[in-house]
Order: structure tokens, then sequence, then C-alpha cells
């Protein structure tokens, strides 16, 4: 599950960088809302983890949420770089 919560999460960040990238250069407000709606696409995910009856959605919601944090913080890291 948390695998295929990162991939979703991923191809979210991905696609929303990559189009609003193409119109502007994105400022960190840019990147913020970006993160912060793949956050909340996945945080929102445990309703589609009620069709899996015997698993624990919240810990692979968590992990996934983690990873992608780190993903932004490099992200960002990268940006400021000199």
């Amino acid at each position: 599950m948390t695998s295929m919560l990162m991939a979703a999460g991923l191809i979210r960040a991905y696609g929303d960088l990559a189009r609003q990238a193409w119109r502007k250069r994105l400022t960190n407000a840019d990147i913020a809302a970006i993160e912060r709606d793949t956050l909340t696409l996945l945080r929102e995910a445990h309703a589609s983890a009620e069709e899996f009856t015997d698993f624990e959605a919240e810990p692979a919601i968590a992990a996934a949420i983690a990873e992608l944090r780190r993903l932004f913080d490099a992200y960002r890291a990268e940006r400021t770089k000199d």
C-alpha cells in the first residue's frame, strides 16, 4: 500500500510541478502549495482503503507522507544551492 501511495503522490507532484514550471518559474510558495495538495491527497487515501477490510492504512499513509516530505525537502534544498 505504501508503494501505491508513493506512486500516486509522485505522479501528482510531478504532474503539478511540470505543468506549473512550463507556465512560469516556480516560487517556493508554488512548491509549498503543490506539496500541500499532494499530502492532502495522501491523507484522504484512507477512504479508498476500505476495500481492504483487514488492512490498517494509517501506517502506510504515514510512511508515504514522510517519504514525500523528504522528497520535497530535497527539492527545496537543491533550489537554494548556489
